[in-house]
């Protein structure tokens, strides 16, 4: 094809590599890692803030972990779980299963309990891999005939070399749990060989290699860290695990400047709230290529990325499914020229064709657009536990034919030079923030209220970039509901990013002639009413305003008194962690979440501020609730570290007794992690007698 004839200008990476071969897909991920593990021993395999591994130390401590799994449950290929919090030991988990001839099924232990249950459930794995850190996650989720093999209690002189078992290309490799249309995540399953495929086609692509330094960003049980991981580690990468529900874009900054990070792969939505507090554009020289993936990419991220990153650095996007892997790629660089609002996820990757379909199953004319259907060799194994599902879904292009046909429910349509460009879902699965979610779970979380009527989720472009979720309500009519109860509920069950963005109260759904919903007809939301509370106190002094003008801002509330909360208004993490960006570039203080879930008010936060000997943002005692004569109540964190969830519960105790969480160190990075329970503790006890001397006390957790 003709450079002149194509849309976008042809351009790639130009950093030299070492290709990855196509023989290389015909066998075990084990092997081929084995293999860079011999060519690159001493190479930086992963590395955190307090450990780091080299190949060869990682492929040693995943052997050991393989040992043991064999000894547990023999060498036959049946899933087991993984249930790690994100970071070495998860990596060395994976490569262990792995090496033990295992099927591996990934579980975030900060994702809801229901739903990784069902996911330990429905995976059929009779052992639990986890550390020390997540046992008592493990001890809520399993069942009886569980086993449990804990990396930090191995023998001493487990067995540190490679357990060489006998694994075709065609064994199973992983179990992904996705979003499901029946309210159920539904596991997606592959292949070494089809693994390989895709990690293939990514390494050429991007050029990685020795000499490589690339974040891993995305949740431990998402179809994103695998790629991310096997892209790193199947190509002499060093991959640098950074955990985003615990640490701060501003330490995103740091790692990538410190370590000279080289490949920045994300989702979207991540990469936009970095660009908001990006301020030095000479910070990064050494990145050369951000690649954003997972949802859309719209012409403003293009825009940004022109601006302040190094004029060496290309930008990538592209599309992919866990069902498929990456099927489109686009490179841009300074000089691409981008007049759509949403970039195209671009051009072809070997061995997979794109094809559209119209609703009969016929291929479109040129031009038109229709549902993007995937024909490969490598396509996923199937949904696990869904055969009946699978032959459907699954299907061979012709009668004995390797290459199997999957409808991915996308829709898009051609440019005249082979460029795909996506044009949304067909059915009513979105994304967001790089999550696949299905409508259809959230709407059944809603309906658990029992406070409404009739619910129906959709997604929405509410602002320019960001795709969101919006549900349309019916309340019973003898109950009075609000977007904060639904909002706070919701939060409960699902994933933060499964939470509705903005609700609709509606007398009635709205129908088609003939009784169905008429989805056209949903009305765009408004801006949530903001009702003022009774003691509604205007900002009274400059720094006052200044708090109250940046809440207004990220809030979209018109007006905020100086007593209302923060996270009542609908602030959460993520506009927690804009606000204390906003707030320290306004008025040069350092601040944290923890404090901010200490002062969540404008008048708390302007108070702390006028305190001469106030407390370093990194203090772990929060206060939920000051006030009460009784012997305090002294709430300890879970596994998340954290203690803003405990907020809501300190709101239904008992008045008259103070409230306080005990959050966990090394939250903000500025002091260590505590791995026992001794040490932690003791450091609780010491926290509390600095306040309370005398007791008694009461804890909770």
């Amino acid at each position: 094809m003709q450079e002149t004839n194509r849309q976008f200008r042809l351009v790639s990476p130009s950093k030299s590599f070492t290709p990855f071969q196509a023989s290389e897909i015909e066998q075990s991920v084990a092997q081929c890692f084995e293999t860079r593990v011999e060519q690159y021993p001493n190479s930086v395999a992963v590395r955190t803030r307090d450990r780091a591994l080299t190949y060869r130390e990682l492929n040693q401590r995943a052997n050991q972990i393989a040992h043991q799994i064999v000894s547990a449950i023999g060498t036959e290929n049946v899933p087991v779980i993984l249930l790690f919090q994100q970071g070495v030991d998860f990596l060395s988990a994976i490569f262990g299963a792995l090496k033990a001839g295992k099927s591996y099924v990934p579980v975030d232990p900060d994702f809801p309990s229901d739903r990784n249950r069902y996911i330990i459930e429905n995976s059929t794995a009779s052992l639990v891999v986890t550390s020390t850190k997540s046992l008592d996650v493990v001890d809520e989720l399993k069942s009886e005939q569980h086993q449990v093999l804990n990396i930090d209690e191995l023998p001493d002189g487990t067995s540190q070399d490679n357990p060489n078992l006998s694994i075709s290309p065609d064994a199973v490799a992983y179990i992904i749990y996705t979003s499901g249309s029946t309210g159920k995540p539904k596991g997606v399953f592959q292949s070494h060989r089809n693994l390989l495929h895709n990690a293939m086609n990514q390494i050429n692509a991007f050029h990685l290699g020795v000499g490589d330094r690339m974040p891993l960003v995305h949740s431990c049980s998402v179809m994103g860290a695998v790629r991310v991981i096997y892209n790193a580690l199947l190509s002499g990468t060093g991959l640098y695990p950074f955990d985003v529900k615990r640490q701060s874009i501003q330490e995103l900054q740091k790692l990538l400047r410190e370590e000279k990070i080289t490949v920045f792969h994300s989702v979207a939505t991540l990469f936009r709230h970095f660009s908001e507090i990006f301020t030095d554009t000479s910070l990064f020289s050494d990145l050369r290529l951000v690649i954003l993936g997972g949802e859309a990419m719209y012409r403003k991220d293009v825009e940004f990325y022109k601006e302040k990153l190094p004029d060496t650095c290309l930008l990538a996007t592209g599309l992919g499914s866990t069902e498929a892997g990456t099927i489109r790629i686009l490179f841009l660089d300074k000089q691409t020229e981008v007049s759509m609002a949403q970039v195209p996820p671009g051009y072809a990757v070997d061995d997979v064709s794109v094809v559209l379909w119209d609703e009969a199953g016929r291929e479109v004319p040129p031009g038109e657009f229709g549902e993007v259907t995937i024909e490969s060799e490598y396509l996923a194994l199937g949904y696990w536990q869904q055969e009946d599902r699978n032959a459907q879904t699954f299907a061979p292009v012709a009668e004995n034919s390797r290459i199997r046909r999957f409808r991915t429910g996308d829709l898009g349509r051609f440019l005249p030079d082979g460029c795909l460009v996506h044009m949304g879902r067909k059915d009513f699965q979105v994304k967001i923030r790089g999550y696949r979610v299905d409508v259809a779970e959230v709407e059944m979380a809603l309906n658990d209220t029992r406070l409404l009527e009739e619910v129906v989720v959709v997604g929405k472009m509410l602002t320019e970039q960001e795709m969101s979720l919006v549900a349309y309500v019916v309340p019973h009519e003898a109950d009075r509901v609000s977007a904060p109860q639904l909002r706070h509920f919701v939060r409960q069950r699902l994933n933060n990013y499964m939470v509705p963005a903005a609700f609709v109260f509606l007398d009635a759904l709205p129908q088609t002639p003939n009784g169905k919903l008429d989805r056209k007809a949903l009305p765009t939301p408004q801006a949530e009413v903001h009702t003022l509370p009774k003691d509604f106190i205007e900002p009274r002094t400059p720094t006052e305003e200044k708090i109250a003008e940046i809440w207004q801002y990220l809030l979209k509330i018109e007006r905020i008194g100086i007593h209302e909360d923060f996270f009542d208004l609908g602030g959460n993490s993520l506009l927690g962690a804009q606000f204390i960006a906003e707030f320290e570039s306004e008025l040069d203080c350092e601040i944290s979440l923890a404090l901010l879930a200490k002062h969540p008010t404008i008048a708390g936060i302007a108070e702390w501020l006028d305190q001469e000997d106030r407390e370093t943002p990194s203090s772990q005692l929060i206060t939920l609730q000051p006030h009460g004569q009784k012997a305090p109540l002294f709430l300890t964190y879970g596994v998340k570290g954290s203690i803003l969830y405990l907020k809501s519960l300190a709101r239904e105790l008992d008045d008259d007794r103070p409230v306080y969480g005990l959050q966990a160190q090394g939250l903000d990075s500025q002091s260590p992690i505590l791995e026992s329970v001794e040490a932690i503790a003791s450091a609780n006890i010491e926290i509390i007698q600095s306040v309370f001397p005398k007791g008694p006390y009461y804890l909770g957790g």
